[in-house]
């Protein structure tokens, strides 16, 4: 019997995503206790950016990321979580907002810092 994955979501992006297979590394700082950590970008776009994680974070929670790599974007990014979807494996995709949408040169630079560790 093959194991049934979880349905994800309808798609309801707002704008395209760049998807980074099989992810790029990220650290990630979240609240209560700021504690950092590592995880996955599974795709990226100017108004959002889902994660992959091995626990789920709750809806509203405010975080920061910085891609990690040979080449960093130069900033740090902050989202706000909008969903957590389980995956299976211990693995959740959690989806989350920029605080603003990312301009096209902003785009550019973290498209070329995620590349980079492709």
């Amino acid at each position: 019997m093959t194991p049934s994955r979880p349905e994800l979501p309808p798609d309801r992006r707002r704008a395209r995503r760049t998807t980074f297979l099989p992810g790029s590394p990220c650290l990630l700082v979240a609240p209560p206790d700021c504690h950092r950590c590592p995880a996955v970008i599974r795709n990226v776009s100017r108004s959002g950016v889902g994660l992959i994680l091995g626990k789920p974070l709750p809806v509203g929670t405010g975080l920061a990321i910085r891609p990690e790599g040979p080449i960093r974007s130069g900033r740090i990014n902050t989202l706000r979580v909008r969903h957590a979807t389980p995956l299976g494996e211990g693995r959740w995709l959690v989806g989350c907002a920029h605080a603003a949408d990312l301009t096209q040169a902003e785009m550019s630079a973290l498209r070329e810092a995620l590349d980079a560790h492709q």
